[in-house]
């Protein structure tokens, strides 16, 4: 069963995160597509939608660009340690 969590609501597109844009009712949605020219770096167009670029390597992703998680990046990622938070 899934628990409704309240959340932020967006003002502006820099609200969201990559690939989302910030609907009239103040929501995060992914950005819609019909080609990669509509999608940010390291997106492509995938199902009508703008989706992260799949990767096994760096190579693999728009220069210069990092693949992080079987995913590609603009920038490196991070290690962390997983420590819950009480």
């Amino acid at each position: 069963m899934f628990q409704k969590i309240c959340v932020a609501g967006c003002v502006n597109d820099g609200d969201c995160l990559t690939g989302q844009f910030c609907d009239t009712d103040a929501h995060c949605q992914v950005i819609p597509c019909s080609d990669n020219s509509g999608c940010p770096s390291q997106f492509e167009c995938a199902a009508l939608v703008c989706a992260r670029r799949d990767c096994d390597r760096d190579e693999e992703c728009e220069q210069p660009g990092f693949c992080v998680e079987s995913k590609c990046y603009d920038t490196l990622g991070v290690c962390d340690l997983d420590i819950p938070v009480p």
